[in-house]
């Protein structure tokens, strides 16, 4: 089980094997939010960040270090219009534009909805084998509060003629994911995707302890809609967020002394005739609430997800054990309409079987599952607000044709001006359809904040025309804000889409690299960034930039290089050379600028040309 506030377990689960690094990797996620997108690839650079002991918070300097080495390796599938509107996202937020893909579920009423990681990681050592890791999550992608579970499966790619025929469904899960997508992939990414899949069937995954088999399900895509929990069942449980009657009917002559386990406001929904076949059942006690001390978590649709966001189905048959977790509740339209993954692990069931789940603690201050929950009584919770149930479904109405209109904004110079004329348009001979009576729609570049909100007209056919904006402003993240107005409260709801980017200045990445280093001073701390061997180092290293008691003043004008630079490219050379193709990178990027002069330290390529040539030399 993940702790409600603690986000460490999935960064620590990102991190590569010893002596491997991130090649490539592919998640998918219901609902997204940025900001915790833009944390990630913390998780692949700097171990220091998931250190239990230190809580150490990543700089600017790291997160770009970070985004630069791996973003373009990133390709994250979520539901279009269920992106998050961040709070406070600046500039770095555009190395994620071609990470994130929105994508819908083929059947009209499903919404794509799996919580998958697939991580390809490629050893420095060339002659060790690639290796992947496959997490299978219950929680999105956010900043979300609440109990969850997180399965990983490591595995080592095997050389072999014959694939392996139990990871089939899991490649094709990965291999028509494009497909899905709203907008065609890149080449690149598309080619990523395809080696991934490909490479999928020949993986030998490492089972965890106890467990003899392992299956994947993939559902509502091509090819599967076949129902997983078949076979026989002699006891059930049944845990997930969100239930409804007619899941519960499939399984009415299923089992003994079966157990329902869900939020009390899905459990107060349902009919009591609903419940017959379940002896046992529970939500989350309030006991096992969060901390109250811990900040609000950013808000999806304003709907904090605190308390049960887990999804387990567990049948005993026998005396073997079979666990499904993944993204799927129990609902009919997780398993007819929705794309979801689900993940079946086979066991003993003394080992994983009902009892083994639902224990208390034995101990002292040791809590088991079975003491976070609390027996359901019909009639204790309100029932749902039927306006606000009205409202969604308007809201969600508009929120679809927005996302599936082919909006794109389109950047124009003005004349004898340093801004830019940003409009988002529709394709030609395109308009959007008539809003309902009520409705307005507002949106804005998350760059800029919301008093920029531009209308958007209903059947209106070029969109909405911004007021000029600055060059660190262009973003392809365009936030949008549908409200109905009722009484006694309008219902509003908000969410992000990622809009092509048209006519963006050609040299964007070098002036946006321009604009996060305006100094020569903050180019030698990521440089040094860039060499350390790990955060602490580079705290260490900081001690001698400009300004530090180990750097020396030559004139008015500028620094000298700091004593420990060339040294530091040297240790890099033996220790970790892959560092210097980023070194090499950010210098290639800064000499595209014509002030370069000015942000590269004075006699930088004095030392830096004979350590990259002993590096190419070393590695042809």
């Amino acid at each position: 089980m993940l702790q409600p506030d603690d986000r460490r377990y999935l960064l620590a689960a990102l991190q590569p094997p010893s002596g491997y690094e991130l090649d490539a990797g592919l998640g998918t996620s219901y609902t997204l939010d940025l900001l915790s997108l833009l944390a990630l690839p913390i998780g692949f650079t700097f171990r220091e960040w998931q250190d239990d002991a230190e809580h150490a918070q990543p700089n600017q300097q790291a997160l770009l270090e970070a985004l630069r080495r791996y973003a373009d390796k990133l390709t994250i599938f979520c539901q279009a219009g269920r992106i998050a509107v961040p709070h406070n996202i600046g500039p770095l937020s555009s190395h994620l534009e071609n990470s994130v893909v929105e994508v819908k579920a083929p059947h009209a009423q499903g919404v794509f909805h799996p919580k998958v990681w697939v991580l390809r990681f490629t050893s420095r050592d060339k002659d060790q084998p690639v290796r992947y890791r496959l997490l299978c999550a219950t929680r999105n992608l956010t900043a979300d509060r609440s109990w969850d579970t997180l399965l990983a499966l490591d595995g080592e790619l095997i050389e072999r003629e014959l694939a392996f025929s139990v990871n089939h469904p899991l490649a094709n899960f990965v291999a028509a994911l494009p497909d899905l997508a709203l907008r065609p992939l890149p080449a690149e990414r598309r080619k990523t995707i395809d080696r991934v899949q490909k490479e999928l069937r020949q993986v030998r995954f490492e089972l965890p302890e106890g467990i003899e088999e392992v299956r994947f399900w993939p559902l509502g895509i091509e090819g599967y809609r076949r129902w997983p929990l078949d076979g026989r069942i002699d006891r059930l449980l049944v845990l997930a967020p969100f239930v409804d009657q007619t899941f519960l009917h499939w399984f009415d002559d299923a089992g003994q002394r079966n157990v329902l386990i869900s939020r009390l406001e899905s459990l107060s929904a349902l009919p009591p005739a609903a419940l017959r076949n379940f002896k046992e059942v529970y939500s989350l006690s309030s006991d096992a609430k969060p901390d109250e001390a811990v900040d609000e978590a950013v808000a999806v649709d304003n709907l904090q997800l605190e308390g049960l966001h887990a999804k387990l189905f567990l049948v005993e048959d026998g005396w073997k054990a079979r666990l499904f977790t993944g993204s799927a509740n129990a609902t009919q339209a997780a398993f007819e309409r929705n794309v979801e993954f689900v993940i079946e692990l086979v066991g003993q069931k003394s080992a994983y079987g009902i009892g083994a789940l639902l224990q208390s603690g034995n101990k002292k201050d040791v809590v088991g599952f079975a003491d976070l929950l609390q027996k359901f009584k019909p009639g204790e919770t309100p029932s749902p607000d039927s306006a606000q149930q009205a409202a969604d479904t308007v809201l969600n109405q508009v929120r679809a044709h927005l996302a599936s209109a082919g909006l794109r904004a389109v950047v124009s110079e003005i004349p004898d001006d340093v801004r830019y004329q940003l409009t988002l348009r529709l394709p030609d001979r395109n308009t959007l359809p008539a809003w309902p009576d009520g409705i307005s729609v507002r949106c804005w570049p998350i760059t800029l904040p919301e008093s920029w909100a531009c209308p958007i007209e209903s059947a209106a056919l070029n969109g909405a025309e911004f007021k000029p904006v600055s060059f660190e402003a262009l973003i392809a993240f365009f936030a949008f804000d549908v409200t109905l107005v009722a009484q006694p409260q309008p219902f509003s709801t908000r969410f992000v889409l990622n809009l092509p980017l048209e006519n963006a200045p050609a040299d964007r990445d070098e002036r946006l690299l321009r604009l996060l280093l305006g100094n020569r001073q903050k180019v030698l701390q990521f440089l040094f960034f860039l060499l350390a061997d790990d955060q602490r180092e580079a705290s260490d290293l900081v001690e001698v930039l400009p300004g530090g008691e180990g750097s020396r003043k030559i004139d008015d004008t500028g620094w000298s290089l700091p004593a420990d630079l060339f040294e530091t490219m040297v240790r890099a050379l033996h220790r970790q050379p892959d560092r210097l193709v980023q070194v090499n990178r950010l210098v290639q990027d800064l000499k595209k600028l014509p002030e370069s002069k000015a942000l590269l330290p004075a006699d930088f390529d004095v030392i830096w040309e004979p350590i990259w040539q002993a590096y190419r030399e070393l590695h042809p």
